[in-house]
């Protein structure tokens, strides 16, 4: 089960913080994986929920792409991430989409076996523990990890 930090949050929005730099490295180094917001500028990266709020190197990303998955801010940011491998998607207001490495992202109450649940806690009443799923991403991702 991958255990996915949403926007670098471990328990619950930081609505100052999150999607930030700081946030997203410190899930990565409690043994997460992190979902981020990418922005791809004319010469660097950034993140922010939305807007570029923060630049981040290109090696911070392409060092940690097994921790990440990233959704694409701007059509750049997209380009980007499939030329260089990053686990990636794009989404406007679509329930499902599919990640760059063929997983079905789930932002609906519909929970589908084998999927990554988005943001259970906006969208699901039902227990999540025994569905088979590939992962979950959420702004309280430590009381799924325990």
């Amino acid at each position: 089960m991958l255990y996915i930090s949403n926007l670098g949050n471990l328990r619950g929005r930081d609505l100052v913080k999150e999607g930030g730099g700081e946030l997203i490295s410190k899930a990565i180094t409690d043994g997460f994986c992190a979902h981020i917001n990418l922005w791809k500028l004319p010469k660097s990266l950034a993140v922010g929920v939305d807007y570029p709020l923060e630049e981040i190197p290109f090696s911070f990303i392409s060092e940690n792409k097994q921790k990440l998955l990233c959704r694409a801010m701007n059509i750049e940011a997209l380009k980007w991430m499939l030329e260089n491998g990053i686990h990636c998607y794009w989404r406007e207001v679509d329930d499902f989409t599919v990640s760059s490495r063929g997983f079905i992202l789930s932002f609906s109450p519909a929970v589908i076996p084998g999927s990554i649940v988005m943001n259970p806690e906006s969208c699901l009443s039902e227990d999540l523990s025994n569905k088979d799923l590939v992962g979950i991403c959420s702004d309280f991702i430590l009381g799924y990890a325990l």
